[in-house]
């Protein structure tokens, strides 16, 4: 087994904490939504990509790993989604996933999450 399988494979085994702590990261007042979402991409690549990001090539895209990192950000989001608008913790969730979802377009991503997440937040 290569490091990058098992870095792979330790991120996944991970995300029922590392995205619920990021999560919880970002609903404090004085939260890096910014910093949250460089933190929440990287899981990202770990767990949907079979080898690194090479410019000029297309990715290399595992649709097991990049499943199971959108389901664990879905739940985390259902979670908060269930709060009244206007609540400070929802509304600062909600800035997050719009960081998250404006730095992966920014960097070029062709993951799936974002358009799951965008057509998330348009029916909330």
């Amino acid at each position: 087994m290569s490091a990058a399988q098992s870095r792979k494979e330790a991120a996944i085994a991970s995300l029922s904490t590392s995205i619920p702590q990021i999560f919880n990261d970002a609903q404090k007042p004085n939260a890096n939504h910014r910093k949250h979402a460089i933190a929440m991409r990287k899981i990202q690549e770990l767990c949907a990509l079979n080898s690194p990001i090479v410019a000029g090539k297309p990715h290399d895209i595992d649709p097991e790993g990049e499943s199971t990192f959108n389901q664990a950000v879905i739940k985390n989001i259902n979670k908060i989604l269930q709060i009244r608008k206007g609540e400070p913790h929802a509304d600062r969730i909600t800035r997050f996933i719009s960081t998250f979802l404006q730095y992966t377009q920014q960097i070029g991503s062709s993951f799936s999450l974002s358009l799951s997440l965008f057509f998330i937040i348009i029916k909330s």
